[in-house]
């Protein structure tokens, strides 16, 4: 790895690093001072920070459902500077499997990790409108199922739509989806009991 590449992933590590921070520190940190602070930044950057921010949180989710915590958990899993040997397509598997997602969530988890490493390519693809990330925004279906559980009086949809030009549109829908998909996993360990076989009906935490 050259210099330069090695000194920007430091740089979009600390910058995970500090949004999560934010996220776990839900007393001083609200839903759309994340969004804000996420916005703040590139669209490259945006799009490296959802996608690792999700990493994060759904390997956390799956290590409660282990029935293991040793050497060969943190080789599929990680540990510490550790990624684990699992990519992000069958991470996202596994945690459909093990009941902490439903089914549109795992289609959308998949669609944030396929516009990741769209966007992560610098030169390529540089913004959420580019054609091939534009539509898989658009399937994402996040926001409109939890306008719909939630019943909310301002819906997020609503207020994407109104959010300026159509990558501010898109890119919105992305992060909106990141940060509901970040609280799924780990609302669904903290329910107790635990709901098996897996849940068919949607609620406002599970979809």
């Amino acid at each position: 790895m050259s210099e330069e590449r090695r000194q920007e992933s430091a740089s979009e590590g600390s910058f995970v690093d500090s949004i999560f921070d934010s996220l776990v520190s839900g007393d001083t940190a609200t839903f759309s001072q994340i969004h804000e602070e996420l916005n703040g930044k590139s669209n490259h950057d945006v799009a490296v920070a959802g996608g690792c921010l999700l990493d994060v949180r759904l390997k956390e989710a799956i290590k409660t459902r282990l029935r293991v915590s040793d050497k060969y958990a943190d080789e599929l899993l990680g540990r510490d500077e550790e990624s684990g040997s699992i990519d992000f397509h069958s991470l996202c598997t596994l945690a459909y499997c093990l009941g902490l997602i439903g089914e549109i969530g795992l289609a959308d988890l998949r669609r944030i990790g396929t516009i990741r490493n769209r966007l992560g390519n610098r030169g390529i693809v540089n913004d959420f409108a580019h054609e091939k990330v534009r539509q898989l925004c658009m399937d994402l279906q996040s926001p409109e199922m939890v306008d719909r559980l939630c019943g909310s009086s301002k819906p997020i949809v609503d207020r994407m739509a109104a959010s300026g030009t159509d990558n501010d549109i898109m890119r919105n829908r992305f992060t909106y989806s990141v940060l509901l998909l970040y609280i799924m996993p780990w609302a669904t360990v903290a329910e107790c009991p635990m709901t098996w076989p897996h849940r068919s009906n949607p609620t406002p935490i599970f979809w």
